[in-house]
């Protein structure tokens, strides 16, 4: 029997069942339509794999329902970049599930809400990167402690919750209840004050430095080292109440001029020089040390006198050196006592045991003429 074409013009039915050979064609738009007809139910049934090699693929149903446990997209996609933008895609919302091989991240352009839970194996290689979080309003009745994604400007918002009923002195007593905090990196203030109780103290390595107060006095106690206090100029001064705080010690200068002022209220009193010391006003001091041999331009003037040489206070042995001797002793009390008969040269009177030096020769003149 010769193999021909068949060709049926009208509808053909049959009650058994079709054997095809190789493939079944129709028109550009082929449909299979089980009953009941043109009502769109019914169910067609594949006994094995499907394969569409199209370009689209469309499901209009309402339920679709898939047994395999992991879907494939981008199948036989030769590396990451060809695999860029896969995932998933909410038509009407323009919310999108998908991957970018630039970052090797996947991409969400809304938020997520529910309780999740994160269990990572392993050591992670990647984290969530979060391109800005801000505070919203401080903590308040209607916090509700919730973080909120801003899809146009890609910042998520922390609206803290109301704590007020929680945070207080007796439940709360210290920002850091860690006994050994360590910082991460500055402390920054945020122009705040930072307060230690009395007894307490501020100490640098092994109590090499310490800075501590007990109330009553304040301490900077150097352990070991040396201790440098040091800037352009270096003031010590007193509480000066409501009048200021007065310089009394000032450390000024560079390396070449540096010097050292002290000040009586706001007078100059002691400045040190590149040749020794200033002194403004009277130095007054119980002793001195040294004869005083390399003293310079020192002009001394005696006004007061000499009773005795113990009347000082002390016994001397050293020399006495005046330009005139004046005795305001009154007759009757010698004005000078020598126990030495050692002759005084040069040693001019106008008496001597109360006679006149003309008394004294005529009385030898007229002595030596008696004696012959």
């Amino acid at each position: 029997m010769a193999v021909k074409d068949f060709i049926v013009k009208n509808n053909t039915q049959m009650a058994g069942h079709i054997t095809v050979g190789s493939y079944l064609a129709g028109p550009a738009s082929f449909v299979i339509d089980p009953a009941g007809v043109g009502d769109n139910t019914g169910t067609v049934v594949i006994a094995g794999d499907l394969q569409v090699d199209g370009t689209q693929t469309s499901i209009n149903s309402t339920t679709v329902n898939i047994n395999d446990l992991n879907l494939t997209l981008a199948d036989g996609a030769a590396n990451a970049s060809a695999a860029n933008g896969a995932g998933l895609t909410i038509d009407g919302a323009n919310a999108t599930f998908t991957y970018n091989s630039g970052t090797d991240k996947f991409v969400v352009n809304k938020s997520i809400t529910g309780i999740a839970y994160a269990d990572i194996s392993g050591t992670p290689t990647d984290h969530i990167a979060l391109t800005d979080i801000s505070v919203g309003t401080p903590a308040s009745a209607s916090g509700t402690g919730a973080i909120a994604y801003n899809n146009s400007t890609g910042v998520f918002t922390y609206t803290p919750p109301d704590l007020s009923g929680y945070l207080t002195s007796e439940t709360f007593t210290s920002v850091v209840q860690d006994t050994t905090p360590q910082l991460g990196g500055d402390l920054d203030a945020n122009g705040n004050n930072i307060l230690l109780d009395n007894a307490t103290k501020i100490s640098f390595g092994s109590d090499t430095l310490q800075v501590k107060t007990d109330g009553s006095s304040n301490s900077i106690i150097q352990g070991s080292g040396t201790t440098y206090l040091r800037g352009s100029s270096v003031n010590i001064g007193s509480n000066g109440g409501s009048g200021g705080y007065p310089n009394t010690i000032l450390v000024t200068g560079n390396v070449s001029t540096s010097h050292v002022e002290m000040l009586y209220g706001t007078s100059k009193k002691f400045e040190t020089t590149n040749t020794g010391v200033t002194v403004t006003g009277t130095v007054a001091a119980t002793a001195y040390t040294g004869d005083g041999s390399a003293l310079t331009g020192i002009t001394y003037t005696e006004t007061d006198t000499l009773d005795s040489v113990t009347g000082r206070g002390a016994t001397t042995t050293n020399d006495i050196s005046v330009n005139t001797l004046t005795s305001t002793v009154a007759s009757g009390t010698a004005p000078l006592t020598v126990t030495s008969d050692t002759v005084v040269t040069n040693l001019n009177a106008d008496k001597l045991d109360g006679k006149q030096y003309d008394e004294i020769i005529a009385e030898a003149t007229a002595l030596a003429i008696a004696l012959g």
